[in-house]
């Protein structure tokens, strides 16, 4: 289990040069200068793997377009990325 919290591999990737640019852009736009790690997209968002997770199953969700501040999503985006990350209990007794 330790090896979510140290890997030697992650501290290489921290002091390696970076590309430049946003790196969800990059991913987005599938760049060779990132690894593809996309497990799911649509037209307006991506889901990622991310390369160093803290914990099993971390995943990234990002719009497709650039944006700084969550608050810039558009009320469809909202509803997309609403619809993307609610949790449904799929068991004997869910609604």
């Amino acid at each position: 289990m330790s090896e979510y919290f140290f890997n030697f591999e992650k501290m290489a990737y921290l002091k390696a040069p970076k590309p430049e640019g946003c790196i969800l852009c990059l991913i987005s736009e599938k760049s060779e200068a990132v690894q593809n790690l996309t497990v799911w997209e649509n037209e307006k968002f991506i889901v990622t793997v991310n390369l160093y997770p803290y914990n099993p199953g971390h995943l990234l969700i990002a719009p497709k377009r650039h944006i700084t501040d969550i608050r810039a999503l558009t009320p469809d985006e909202e509803e997309q990325l609403t619809e993307k990350t609610h949790y449904r209990h799929k068991g004997p007794h869910s609604r």
